[in-house]
């Protein structure tokens, strides 16, 4: 007699394909921060008319004590969907970050440092792992190949993405 714990088997092909997903949506959203953050200017301009009306972060009524309020005035400039683009991309970087060390190293050159495109694909596993053992990791590719499965299969469970089998 087998006994079910209620345990389902995880599709492994489609859990890879969710977590490449997401770090094609996170190379996207730091690419639309890195291209707001180079095109907003420094200082915006008022609009016609009221090049001479006080800045309404600035205003302030009479007796107002700054010192007293423990947090700064929210930034109007700030956009919505970037703040959420920020927490998106912190959140990625974070999970990232906790993984260990070699198994983020991996992630980090095989997901995140560049935008693969027709001039600039993406960099092979082979490619990685060359480049990790000329940076001093001296380990085998089979070890490559397990790390880089934990470190995904780790990922997908800490975002929530993991697909079973049906």
């Amino acid at each position: 007699m087998q006994l079910d714990l209620g345990l389902r088997k995880i599709d492994k092909t489609r859990t890879r394909q969710m977590v490449r997903e997401y770090f094609r949506l996170y190379r996207y959203r730091k690419r639309l921060l890195e291209a707001d953050l180079e095109e907003r200017p420094a200082e915006r301009r008022p609009l016609p008319g009221y090049e001479h009306a006080a800045d309404p972060r600035t205003i302030r009524a009479p007796g107002y004590d700054g010192s007293r309020i423990p947090h700064l005035p929210p930034d109007i400039d700030e956009d919505p969907r970037d703040r959420e683009r920020r927490r998106f991309c912190r959140e990625v970087e974070r999970a990232v970050d906790a993984l260990p060390e070699y198994q983020a190293a991996i992630i980090r050159k095989l997901y995140m440092e560049h935008e693969p495109s027709p001039l600039h694909p993406a960099p092979t596993d082979l490619q990685v792992w060359r480049e990790l053992y000329g940076d001093g990791w001296y380990v085998s590719e089979r070890y490559y190949e397990s790390q880089k499965a934990q470190a995904i299969f780790r990922l997908a469970e800490t975002w929530g993405i993991t697909q079973y089998v049906e």
